[in-house]
């Protein structure tokens, strides 16, 4: 597979840890994603922030959802390779709360990491809370809000900026960066979801 042509603008089907090694370095403006959180799939996010320390422009942006439990796991493995920058929230209205039956805690927000390669140039305010709509979730059982995707690219990168999804699931990040004339790589290692994405983007004229 040859970068940039298979690359850009494409959903990706494949291991985000594999397909990344064929990402150039120093080629991506943003990445924003939402990673599995189950205690298994925790070393990912290690694994996504040494990568995302090679393929990040100088002073770019890692953000990334990620699960209250593990916080104090995500945050030194990813700070081994990216600076910790910030830590933000997004609320969780999606019908039902989510609960943490270990600790007896209902959930009623998601905690948004942000991480740095080096010095992050000077951007526009962006507040760190965003307050969802309530999500019906037509296409993913873990689909987040197409808005809060597309306020943070739209504060956070200019057009034709390059934004990168590992985790693109239903691929509510491509819609977002389409809609917004910015470019994508979305990577989705379920073929079903990757089928979905991409009719998600036809049905929308985007694709």
């Amino acid at each position: 597979m040859k970068y940039p042509d298979d690359f850009i603008n494409k959903v990706i089907c494949g291991d985000c840890l594999e397909v990344m090694k064929d990402i150039p370095d120093k080629s991506i403006d943003l990445v924003l994603t939402d990673p599995p959180y189950k205690t298994e799939f925790i070393y990912l996010y290690g694994e996504l922030a040494k990568e995302g320390k090679r393929v990040l422009k100088n002073g770019g942006l890692l953000i990334t959802l990620a699960g209250h439990f593990a916080l104090n796991k995500i945050i030194p493995e990813m700070n081994k390779y990216l600076d910790y920058y910030w830590i933000g929230g997004m609320s969780n209205k999606t019908g039902s709360v989510a609960r943490n039956f270990s600790r007896q805690i209902m959930c009623s927000w998601k905690p948004v990491l942000w991480f740095s390669k080096g010095k992050v140039p000077d951007h526009q305010f962006v507040f760190d809370f965003f307050a969802s709509k309530r999500i019906e979730r037509t296409y993913h059982k873990w689909e987040q809000s197409l808005g809060w995707f597309e306020y943070y690219i739209e504060k956070l990168t200019k057009e034709n900026d390059l934004i990168l999804d590992p985790f693109l699931g239903s691929g509510t990040t491509a819609v977002a960066c389409k809609q917004l004339k910015r470019n994508f790589i979305g990577i989705e290692i379920s073929p079903d979801y990757v089928k979905i994405a991409e009719e998600r983007l036809r049905q929308e004229l985007l694709f």
